[in-house]
């Protein structure tokens, strides 16, 4: 973190602090990892910079942040993002907290809040229509439950999963239900 702090990156030097999943496609930054709060605040500080620098050398970053919104360091990370997403379970706790956490987010950075549904079922009481009856969202991105997914996932195969499964318009199944939510939650406007 020493170049970052001392404001001397580049795309290599951002790239020693990632990980390669396709070689000069896609590259995973990992978060922070300590019990210490003070030693996490004070690299996050650090982690924030990296995110600037990377924001000039990639043409897409996407950072995974706890739901709590308590800490500076995260709001200053919620100001720095063109897009919000809130992924929740179909459960009515979560749908609160959801709604609670929009209101907060909304009002520290001035930015649309899009609600993300993971593992979705169809045959849940709350579906998308119900979630944003009551919610007040016009707008409910979903993410299809896929138990093949899932597998991968907890196998760090993830990439393999996308690179191997199609859609399959024909026999329309499970995996191509996920995947044609995932694509949509890609290139939707939510706005």
């Amino acid at each position: 973190m020493s170049a970052i702090a001392s404001n001397k990156t580049t795309p290599e030097i951002i790239s020693n602090y990632t990980k390669v999943v396709f070689k000069n496609r896609l590259d995973i930054l990992l978060g922070l990892k300590t019990k210490n709060i003070s030693s996490h605040e004070k690299n996050l500080e650090l982690y924030k910079d990296l995110i600037s620098a990377a924001n000039k050398f990639y043409d897409l970053v996407i950072i995974d942040l706890s739901k709590t919104t308590d800490r500076q360091s995260t709001h200053t990370i919620l100001q720095m993002s063109d897009v919000i997403m809130y992924t929740m379970s179909q459960n009515l706790k979560q749908i609160n907290e959801y709604i609670e956490n929009k209101r907060t987010i909304s009002e520290l950075v001035k930015k649309q809040v899009i609600p993300v549904i993971g593992n979705m079922n169809g045959n849940c009481k709350y579906n998308p229509k119900n979630i944003t009856n009551y919610t007040k969202d016009k707008n409910i991105a979903y993410i299809f439950y896929n138990h093949a997914y899932l597998e991968a996932a907890s196998e760090a195969k993830v990439a393999e999963f996308f690179l191997n499964t199609r859609i399959n318009k024909k026999a329309w199944d499970s995996n191509s239900q996920f995947l044609e939510s995932v694509a949509d939650v890609s290139r939707e406007d939510y706005g």
